[in-house]
């Protein structure tokens, strides 16, 4: 990919110069957006306003006051927002007047907002006055089943909180007594919270006294207080009544960060609601990380490991892997063991990382095993002893031989695991003496199952996918089949995407047979046959994703298709043998007659090339990666593109060249994301090299980037503006004036061309590669296009480019 330094092939050194030319062109989108909000019509006016607030015009702030006024209601709720944004302080009464005298309720709550988020002490009194009382010129649509004033009170009462304003305090205390207030007195509670002093007093009060529903949401506000008073109210509500009360209260302790009431919360580890226990545990673990400098006193908490709830249990395990507690290994070994015999599969689960902790690892080795040997154990079970194994042991020829008959295991969850681990393995294998030079490392297990070398210790005819037998619902289901295995097979159940995807294929079968019955000789209208292709294709691409879902797989075919997968990572440290003997590996499983095997190994070259290009025998996979380049299978073909464009071979770009011609997207988008890599960072060719065709130079990939922009496909085009800035930052292209202008051209006219698609997008490029040039040329369209229609595009990327309002508060 284009390295920073690339970046430095662009003129700064007359840094002033450009700050006056930037300034420049921000005055002259200030003036044409101010003139558009005062000459243009509705629309205009409301994308101007939009527009100038987002980019912070200060200078139109007069405009927008005027346009309050304006006879179209969204034109005065743009510019009500805008004057909000811009923090217009000056103008704060002109918009407290409008509030007062204009009767429509969405202007209204706008205004409302924006006097919010100018925060100006003027505006407290009518904000006060918003919030406790309808007001009485509003226009009340009878059809409606929403009332405007809502939103403005929610809204009013927001803006008092965020400024602290005392005087609402007692307005606020009234409107909890109203049942009509129920869905914002969570508002209502954090703005009291917000006021601070009796506002506060106030809530801590409700915490005794209201019903449970208002004390819960009294100690949410509680958590965003930093009083003492607060904290001890919060602590009084660790005995309130109600589970829910208590729960949010232990959180708002969690987010105060209150270790001063740790003893309060380890009471609440013996609290009558399991929930609470669990979450007592969670709290208590989280505010004392770091705080205790002395060995923990598990004493008192090994009841938990008995608690009746087994997440209590669960979690209470989970609490021990905090680094600062500190058991000795008798002890973690004592409620390992414990642990290891609970009926319930979430308390295994817990307890199998303690195993980590002990400092003998010797004893964590043999847990592990046990529990792996045993006669029935659940998937998730043996995928955590399979993760945790690779973290403890240290390699030798009983782990080789256990971790290879769990790559042959009948389920392909634990398979991928074992292969995961073993790889995890690989990565501290450096640092370890092998019991005898015979023993194979972890990676050429890997390599050997990828080659389909590895001796199989079951079936190999087994079919894929098979069920682990499980300690509870698992093993009920096997029985069942065991006594139906003479009765007719059940159709296999499908996902819920794959249930529709049948089922619209079933739809578009059954009409098109009915159509050809009724009207054989009717010819479709244009529309309709577009609506046909269109299923026809999502048909394919449905068929294409469920087209292995019932295919029988066996064992020996699925465990090389994963180590294709898990080898696309390898470690670091891997010495230039290993790395070269495992690329070799990938390079004939690539040439493989099995089309999925070939798939993975292309991915996981691409991946490797990516991460070090010239790791050892990369270059010896371009010849088959151009062979598998034209297999039909588009996934393939999409998996050869991508690592054709990471080995950096630059004789592969015209070959490449041809995938435009694909009619699917991916292949197309992939192929500009290889070409680019290759024209930026590709080896040079030797000059004596035979090549069927002389690749592409960058010149000539930026004009083929350039005709891009105008693909029918949406995705098509993105790829092509993003490659398109990678190579206009190039020295070899920014200096070449007559092309970056022509790009300039396409990259502004692209929204026009496709109805807006990519607007936003296409002005982050143009503010990356030459905002001045882009600025210039859209300004001149703001004057030249006829329609609002069309001049909205232009103010969209002006606004992007500008921005100063970040994108979600802008919206």
């Amino acid at each position: 990919m284009l390295t920073a330094d690339t970046d430095s092939s662009i003129d700064t050194t007359n840094s002033d110069s450009s700050i006056e030319t930037s300034n420049e062109s921000r005055a002259n989108v200030v003036h044409s957006l101010r003139d558009l909000l005062n000459n243009g019509d509705e629309v205009d006016k409301c994308n101007a306003s939009r527009a100038l607030g987002t980019i912070g015009a200060t200078e139109a702030i007069n405009d927008l006051v005027i346009k309050l006024r304006d006879e179209d209601i969204d034109v005065c709720i743009d510019a009500a927002e805008a004057l909000g944004k811009l923090n217009a302080t000056h103008v704060v009464p002109q918009l407290i007047e409008s509030l007062k005298n204009d009767p429509d309720g969405e202007l209204k709550t706008a205004i409302v907002k924006a006097l919010g988020d100018i925060k100006s002490p003027t505006s407290i009194p009518i904000l006060i006055e918003i919030a406790e009382h309808h007001p009485e010129d509003m226009i009340i649509d009878s059809n409606e089943d929403w009332d405007d004033w809502w939103d403005m009170q929610k809204e009013a009462v927001l803006a008092l909180g965020k400024m602290k304003a005392q005087p609402a305090t007692q307005v606020l205390m009234n409107l909890l007594e109203s049942d009509d207030v129920l869905d914002i007195e969570h508002v209502i509670l954090n703005a009291l919270v917000n006021i601070g002093e009796e506002g506060e007093q106030r809530v801590t009060g409700l915490l005794k006294e209201a019903s449970a529903l208002t004390r819960r949401r009294a100690a949410y506000a509680l958590s965003f207080s930093s009083t003492k008073k607060s904290l001890k109210a919060l602590s009084s509500a660790f005995t309130d009544a109600s589970e829910d009360v208590r729960l949010y209260a232990l959180q708002a302790m969690v987010t105060r960060k209150a270790t001063k009431y740790l003893p309060a919360i380890e009471l609440l580890k013996k609290d009558r609601s399991e929930k609470v226990r669990q979450a007592a545990i969670i709290a208590y673990n989280s505010l004392s990380a770091g705080v205790k400098s002395e060995k923990t006193d598990d004493k008192g908490n090994e009841r938990l490991l008995n608690d009746p709830d087994a997440d209590v249990r669960s979690t209470y395990l989970q609490s021990l892997q905090a680094e600062d507690v500190n058991l000795s290994d008798e002890e973690l070994l004592d409620h390992i063991t414990t642990a290891f015999n609970d009926q319930n599969e979430i308390v295994i689960l817990a307890a199998i990382p303690l195993l980590l902790k002990l400092t003998n690892k010797e004893s964590s080795e043999a847990s592990l095993i046990q529990l792996i040997s045993r006669p029935k154990i659940s998937e998730k079970i043996l995928r955590t002893c399979i993760s945790t194994l690779a973290q403890i042991s240290r390699w030798n020829v009983n782990i080789s031989r256990i971790m290879t008959r769990l790559i042959n295991h009948n389920d392909q969850p634990i398979r991928l695991t074992t292969l995961q681990a073993l790889m995890d393995m690989e990565k501290s294998i450096e640092h370890t003496e092998l019991d005898s030079t015979q023993v194979k490392t972890p990676i050429d297990i890997i390599n050997e199952t990828l080659n389909g070398r590895v001796v199989l210790e079951i079936e190999v005819s087994s079919l894929l996918p098979e069920q682990t037998e499980n300690t509870s619902e698992d093993t009920e289901q096997s029985a069942t089949e065991d006594e139906s295995v003479e009765e007719a097979a059940p159709a296999e159940a499908l996902s819920t995407l794959e249930s529709i995807m049948q089922d619209s294929l079933f739809v578009e079968q059954n009409q098109q047979q009915q159509e050809n019955q009724a009207e054989p000789e009717t010819e479709e209208d244009p529309e309709m046959q577009e609506f046909h292709n269109l299923v026809q294709d999502n048909v394919t691409k449905s068929e294409w994703l469920f087209k292995n879902k019932n295919e029988e797989i066996s064992v020996a075919q699925d465990v090389q298709h994963l180590a294709a997968k898990i080898l696309a990572k390898l470690p670091d440290h891997l010495n230039e043998d290993k790395a070269k003997r495992t690329v070799d590996s990938l390079v004939t499983a690539l040439n493989s007659a099995d089309i999925k095997l070939s798939t993975y190994a292309a991915d996981s070259i691409a991946q490797i090339a990516m991460d070090n290009p010239k790791i050892g025998g990369i270059e010896y996979a371009y010849g088959g990666l151009i062979t598998q380049f034209h297999n039909e299978q588009w996934d393939l073909k999409l998996a050869c593109i991508k690592a054709l464009g990471t080995i950096h071979n630059r004789a592969a770009i015209p070959i490449l060249m041809t995938a435009f011609e694909h009619n699917r997207t991916a292949i197309r988008i992939q192929a500009i994301e290889s070409i680019t890599e290759l024209e930026l960072n590709g080896d040079e060719l030797l000059k004596n090299a035979h090549v069927p065709e002389m690749p592409i130079n960058l010149t000539e990939w930026v004009n083929v980037l350039i005709d891009l922009l105008q693909d029918k496909d949406p995705g098509v085009r993105y790829s092509a503006v993003n490659n398109l800035k990678l190579c206009l930052m190039a020295e070899e292209i920014n200096q070449q004036q007559e092309l970056m202008a022509k790009a300039i051209e396409q990259i502004v006219q692209c929204p026009f061309n496709n109805q807006g698609g990519r607007t936003r997008d296409m002005a982050l490029v143009l503010k990356a590669i030459e905002p001045v040039q882009g600025t210039a040329r859209l300004v001149e369209l703001l004057s030249d296009l006829p329609t609002s229609y069309e001049r909205r595009f232009a103010i969209e990327m002006l606004e992007e480019m500008y921005r100063t309002v970040p994108l979600a508060e802008a919206s």
